[in-house]
């Protein structure tokens, strides 16, 4: 969904082909647009990250039930929440080099018959699955707020007209 929605360019990196210096894991794929062509502008990227912030929900509200978005390296699906386990108190260290007191969580689901868990703190926000009408809410929030960007990503100062 998000590659359709959001301001799109051709690849800086491959002109759009999709292709570029062979390897032998990836073949030529190109990394700047993983083989698609397009990439987002700077604008389309900062409403994207907008977006995926406002589908996520602080770690603590998660309940058995929820259905989540599972992400570890490779691996990625939705899951309902089967356990939601405590953990310790913890401290998380923020960008600007100071500590902030979270507590731990560990969210566990069972997949074709395997368990998972997925470790989060309170200063992450976990995906959760949203109703079709809430997500196109959102989306429209994300393209609204697209709409007052500058060409680089920022905000811009000017009020944008209606």
């Amino acid at each position: 969904m998000l590659d359709t929605v959001f301001e799109k360019q051709t690849c800086t990196r491959c002109g759009g082909s999709g292709r570029y210096s062979f390897n032998l894991k990836d073949r030529d794929t190109c990394y700047g647009c993983n083989g698609k062509g397009e990439q987002f502008t700077a604008r389309g990227l900062a409403a994207a990250k907008f977006l995926t912030a406002s589908l996520k929900v602080p770690a603590e509200q998660i309940k058995v039930g929820d259905v989540i978005r599972f992400e570890f390296h490779d691996i990625s699906f939705w899951a309902p929440v089967s356990e939601v386990q405590n953990g310790s108190d913890a401290k998380y260290r923020k960008p600007d080099g100071s500590w902030v007191d979270c507590s731990t969580f560990t969210l566990w689901c069972v997949r074709k018959g395997r368990r998972y868990g997925f470790g989060a703190n309170t200063q992450d926000g976990v995906r959760i699955s949203h109703d079709a009408a809430s997500k196109q809410a959102k989306v429209t929030a994300a393209l609204e707020y697209q709409a007052t960007l500058t060409k680089a990503g920022k905000p811009s100062k000017r009020r944008v007209k209606a």
